[in-house]
C-alpha cells in the first residue's frame, strides 16, 4: 500500500498533531495543580476553623473554671468541663492532623497540644487553683493567632499559584 501525501505534508501534519498533543497534555497539568492548590486552600481553612473551636472550647473552659470559683457548683461544672475538655482534645488531633504537612505548623501546634495538654486538660479537678489565669489564655489565644497567621499566608500564597495555573492554562487552551 503506497501513501499519497508528500513526506513534507506528513511530517507537518505529525508535528501539528504531536503540538495539540503537548498542548493538551500540559492543559491537564495545570488543572492538576489548580485542584491540588484548591484542596489545600480547603485544608488551610479547615485548619483555621479548627483553631477557632479550640480557642472558643478554651475560653468556655475559663468561663466555667470562673463561675465554678464564684458559685462553688462542683458536680455540675466537673460534668461540662469533662465534655469540653473531651471536644478540645479531639479537636486537638484534628489540628494535629491538618498541620501535619507543614513542619512549621506541626511545630506550633505541638506547643499549643503541650499548653493546653499541661494547663487545662490535665488539670480537670484542679478548678479554681490555676496558675495566672490571664497569662495562660494570652499564651494560648498568641499560639492560635501565630498558627491562623501562618494559615492566612499561606493560603495567600495557594490563591497566587492557583490565579498563575489557570493564566496557563488558559493560554495553553487558547493555543489549542
Amino acid at each position: 500500500m503506497r501513501f499519497y501525501i508528500k513526506q513534507k505534508i506528513f511530517l507537518g501534519l505529525l508535528g501539528s498533531i504531536l503540538v495539540i498533543f503537548a498542548l493538551g497534555f500540559a492543559c491537564y497539568l495545570y488543572v492538576n495543580e489548580v485542584l491540588l492548590a484548591s484542596q489545600q486552600g480547603a485544608q488551610s481553612q479547615q485548619l483555621i476553623l479548627c483553631s477557632e473551636q479550640i480557642r472558643s472550647q478554651f475560653l468556655s473552659i475559663e468561663a466555667i473554671r470562673q463561675e465554678h470559683g464564684i458559685k462553688g457548683m462542683d458536680t455540675l461544672i466537673a460534668k461540662v468541663d469533662e465534655g469540653l475538655i473531651r471536644a478540645m482534645k479531639k479537636q486537638l488531633q484534628r489540628l494535629d492532623t491538618l498541620g501535619a504537612p507543614i513542619p512549621e505548623q506541626k511545630q506550633r501546634i505541638g506547643l499549643l497540644h503541650v499548653t493546653l495538654e499541661r494547663e487545662i486538660i490535665r488539670k480537670t479537678t484542679d478548678t479554681i487553683e490555676l496558675n495566672h489565669p490571664k497569662r495562660l489564655m494570652f499564651q494560648v489565644g498568641r499560639l492560635i493567632d501565630e498558627i491562623q497567621a501562618a494559615e492566612n499566608v499561606l493560603k495567600k500564597e495557594q490563591a497566587a499559584r492557583v490565579t498563575h495555573q489557570f493564566y496557563q492554562f488558559t493560554f495553553s487552551f487558547f493555543g489549542l
